[in-house]
């Protein structure tokens, strides 16, 4: 059988195409080859053979049960571990009885001569008969591994092809297969110093599980998946009259979840930098980045070196390109929800590229501060990527004041709410700080909301989000309070909720529920939110 070893491989986000090469030598004429090297897990509708131009395929086909042909390499192998096994029990069996008789047990008419001869002969032997144990039982293990190999080698696949060639003589050719066990994906890393251009890093990792390992090839990696697909078909869209349904009297308000981007906030694991006690200035090691080009539907990245890919791993690691992104920094908090501030990174998303979606490991100043998800959303102008919690940026908010009182003549009721924000800097420099609150907003003509006070807030009358830039000196504190009143009839009870009611048909324009409370979704047909335990309606 003649034996192939991978030379490059081309490594799709799932499945991989493997070259093989091999070395054989043609008669003129008709020529049977028996290919080996195909594994288990390989497409063979996709192999294919590539030999020198004047070498003609006559039949191709595939033989799955190689193993039961007589004359294989593992009985070769099998029947000399036989004949080392056997040498093993011998000599072991011949020390045995160098050890035994040393004991001079029932003979004790012995010479004293030859008693004082054979103790000293029996370290010398011991040592040479357990050197040659120790000699075979090395060479057991070799061939074991070797029957073990072999013995896989003969359960793969193996191609025979008739070729015919014009003339006698040695011809390398090559196999070519896709191989479903294999692929990769893109893993990112964010540095940032918080002040210029932020860096970042797009890496691969790669696995593959095909029982073989892949020694020394050349690794090409491309963005696509060969998995064909078809192109949509667009369904039919028919309009209908319906009756409208009377709309629930609905307003946002409540400790709702922020559709903003500071409400996206990861959770940080911070990582303490240990101190060097070198003054030797080190500096990251990186792999050379890989070359890019751009195929008929995909990017292709040529990896600058050959690698070892051992079968079974996940964690071998290439660098492939890194991006400058312009981007802006700003401290941004949300205290009706969280009493922390977060640094935040804004993105115009025309200068993420269209390559990046993923998981992106975050280094601020070289410390690592936690992971954020890369899924730039076209559609919108530009992105935010929350890099850490700012611990040295303390807030606290809180109700001052809710008073209800009834208007007898108007048939309302009212009532005021007056909320307190205080921001410390306890910084030894001056930060700016945005702040985001809310007001209900009334999605019902007879309810009214009025902004009583704001402390010079944007208001974003749509959704009701308050916001302040808040400029805070070294060491620091400023207080900030907002009120707001909300009037409705008197013999109707008002519902919070985070659902946004069209005027139309009184139907949610979200999908599904929402908790008035925290934001969360909730199943249909729970009457408590599963996540912080809060009745789905509650009434002021």
């Amino acid at each position: 059988m003649i034996q192939t070893t991978i030379t490059s491989v081309k490594i799709y986000r799932s499945g991989a195409d493997i070259i093989r090469r091999g070395q054989t030598e043609l008669l003129e004429g008709e020529n049977l080859l028996k290919i080996g090297g195909l594994t288990r897990s390989a497409d063979t509708d996709t192999a294919r053979l590539f030999f020198p131009e004047g070498v003609r395929l006559l039949d191709l086909r595939f033989n799955f049960d190689a193993a039961a042909e007589e004359d294989k390499p593992s009985d070769a192998i099998q029947a000399k571990l036989d004949a080392i096994r056997k040498k093993i029990e011998i000599k072991q069996k011949q020390a045995d009885l160098w050890e035994e008789n040393g004991t001079f047990s029932g003979r004790s008419q012995q010479p004293i001569e030859e008693i004082e001869a054979y103790i000293q002969k029996l370290p010398e032997r011991l040592e040479e008969l357990y050197l040659e144990i120790t000699g075979l039982e090395k060479e057991q293990k070799a061939l074991e591994k070797e029957l073990s190999e072999a013995a896989r080698t003969e359960s793969l696949p193996v191609i025979e092809a008739v070729v015919a060639a014009p003339a006698a003589g040695p011809c390398a050719f090559e196999v070519h297969a896709f191989e479903h066990q294999a692929g990769w994906k893109s893993v990112y890393e964010i540095h940032t110093d918080a002040k210029g251009p932020m860096n970042l890093r797009m890496r691969a990792q790669l696995y593959q599980n095909t029982d073989e390992d892949w020694e020394n090839v050349s690794v090409s990696l491309l963005t696509g998946r060969p998995s064909g697909g078809s192109l949509p078909t667009l369904p039919a869209i028919y309009l209908n009259i319906r009756e409208e349904q009377a709309a629930n009297s609905m307003f946002m308000g409540g400790a709702m979840r922020m559709a903003s981007a500071e409400m996206a906030m990861p959770q940080m694991a911070m990582a303490k930098a240990a101190p060097m006690s070198d003054t030797i200035k080190l500096s990251r090691v990186e792999t050379e980045e890989a070359t890019v080009s751009s195929e008929e539907t995909m990017d292709a990245y040529l990896l600058p070196a050959a690698k070892t890919i051992p079968s079974g791993s996940s964690g071998t690691m290439a660098d492939l390109q890194q991006f400058e992104l312009p981007c802006e920094y700003r401290l941004a908090s949300v205290p009706k929800l969280d009493r922390s501030a977060y640094l935040i990174a804004t993105i115009q998303t025309k200068d993420i590229p269209s390559v990046v979606r993923g998981t992106a490991s975050i280094y601020l100043s070289g410390i690592y501060t936690g992971t954020t998800s890369l899924q730039p959303d076209l559609t919108e102008e530009s992105a935010d990527i929350t890099l850490d919690q700012d611990e040295s940026i303390r807030l606290s908010r809180i109700e001052k004041s809710k008073k209800t009182s009834s208007a007898l003549l108007k048939g309302t009721k009212s009532t005021d709410y007056v909320y307190e924000i205080t921001a410390t800097n306890t910084k030894d420099a001056p930060v700016t700080l945005n702040i985001q609150d809310q007001i209900p907003v009334s999605q019902d003509k007879t309810i009214t909301v009025e902004l009583l006070s704001s402390d010079k807030a944007e208001l974003e009358a749509e959704t009701g989000f308050l916001t302040w830039k808040l400029s805070l000196a070294p060491r620091e504190a400023k207080t900030i309070t907002f009120s707001y009143r909300v009037s409705w009839p008197k013999d109707k009870k008002l519902s919070l909720s985070s659902q946004k009611v069209t005027s139309s048909s009184g139907s949610s324009s979200a999908s599904g529920r929402f908790c008035p409370t925290c934001g969360a979704k909730v199943a249909p047909g729970l009457k408590f939110c599963s996540e912080c335990g809060s009745p789905m309606t509650r009434n002021i």
